[in-house]
């Protein structure tokens, strides 16, 4: 009783819970999560053996790709890089449209 009153309170329509749901379930267990300057940057696991999942946000743009595990483990610091660039020239790439 009291999660459709919290429904009906805040005026969530099913659709949109039914893809809070799915989002939940379909992520996988969280490996890490820390920040790169502006841009969160979150690994969790894939549904792929030996895959892990990255989603990177700024609150502007969103990113995600998968990795191997190994890359992951001992390129870690390299991919942070080309994470960072790709922001950077994202930004850049938009002043110039300006």
């Amino acid at each position: 009783m009291k999660f459709w009153w919290f429904c009906s309170v805040f005026k969530m329509k099913i659709s949109t819970l039914r893809f809070i749901f799915d989002i939940k379930h379909t992520m996988g267990k969280e490996v890490e999560s820390y920040k790169l300057g502006d841009i969160q940057v979150v690994i969790t696991e894939s549904d792929k053996e030996n895959r892990l999942h990255v989603d990177c946000n700024d609150g502007t743009y969103h990113s995600e790709f998968t990795v191997r595990q190994y890359e992951y483990e001992n390129y870690k610091r390299h991919m942070n890089k080309k994470i960072s660039t790709a922001y950077k020239n994202q930004y850049e790439s938009e002043k110039e449209d300006s």
